[in-house]
């Protein structure tokens, strides 16, 4: 079991475990604090609160707590405990999650870009999560499961109201909405959060919602949720978002490299990569029914 890396922002301290998860075990920290930190093995990718792992140990699996120190990284379980010392992972580098964006990218090349991005989820994720919402005939197709046909209609109810001088209500509304370990609305206002951090400085920014309001009035008991809001609003990004940034403020990516930027995002989670690359799609697409300035 080898360390790869880990993130530039993980905090000294001691943690307790949260969920254990196939290539996942998250921890949360002691004494009221709420940040979330995860040992993660590859395929899951880099952020700034990871530690990755080529594969996860057998005994790794008994995991009760976490110990972050200066100089290394202890996980214990309730008969031993493995370290880590920084300063012995040869081949280990702190990933930094940071990501300044280019000077030159330009409103309509972002939109060229996201146009193609909104092909291939139409493609490829045969109608999963909310990916009903990039087409109309979809979008008006009837479910045959009441609960499905019950989220689409609240969820579309919700979206509206979010592209909207009512943006906080939607967000609202979008909070915690669906099913799973993150929500699809969720996922999907941290898509638009991205959206927004590319597109402020191209664009007049006071004709766009402010992304700590959004964060904030997404913010829940749901801790993964929270912590995914945490690090964007700082800019501090997974490695996975990171590459999907780049590829969008490329001048001229090559298809096969954003194809490969998408079909990652798309397989994150059951629908989560589907339903972050909706919200981030649509409030490029629809930014202008903010209408925050007139």
């Amino acid at each position: 079991m080898r360390l790869l890396s880990y993130g530039d922002s993980l905090e000294t301290g001691s943690y307790k475990l949260h969920s254990t998860f196939k290539n996942v075990i998250n921890f949360t920290g002691l004494g009221g604090k709420k940040d979330i930190v995860s040992l993660v093995k590859t395929p899951i990718t880099d952020a700034p609160n990871h530690l990755v792992f080529d594969y996860f140990a057998s005994d790794l699996t008994s995991v009760t707590s976490l110990i972050i120190t200066d100089h290394q990284f202890i996980a214990k379980t309730s008969r031993t405990q493995i370290s880590f010392a920084k300063a012995d992972c040869d081949d280990c580098k702190t990933y930094v999650s940071t990501f300044e964006l280019p000077k030159n990218y330009t409103l309509e090349q972002l939109e060229h870009n996201i146009q193609s991005v909104k092909k291939q989820v139409c493609a490829y994720s045969q109608d999963a999560g909310l990916s009903f919402l990039l087409d109309n005939k979809t979008k008006q197709a009837a479910s045959t499961n009441p609960f499905e046909r019950e989220f689409k209609i609240k969820v579309t109810k919700d979206i509206d109201k979010f592209f909207s001088p009512h943006w906080i209500q939607g967000a609202q509304g979008l909070r915690g909405c669906g099913p799973g370990l993150t929500p699809s609305g969720d996922d999907f206002l941290l898509g638009s959060i991205i959206a927004i951090i590319l597109l402020t400085p191209i664009m007049d920014s006071a004709k766009l919602p402010e992304i700590n309001v959004i964060a904030d009035m997404a913010k829940s008991d749901n801790l993964i949720s929270n912590n995914m809001f945490f690090w964007t609003v700082q800019k501090k990004y997974t490695g996975m978002i990171k590459q999907l940034i780049q590829v969008l403020t490329d001048i001229n990516p090559t298809t096969k490299k954003l194809n490969q930027c998408v079909n990652e995002v798309t397989n994150l989670g059951s629908t989560s990569g589907v339903d972050l690359l909706v919200g981030l799609i649509l409030s490029i697409q629809r930014r202008h029914q903010w209408q925050l300035k007139q």
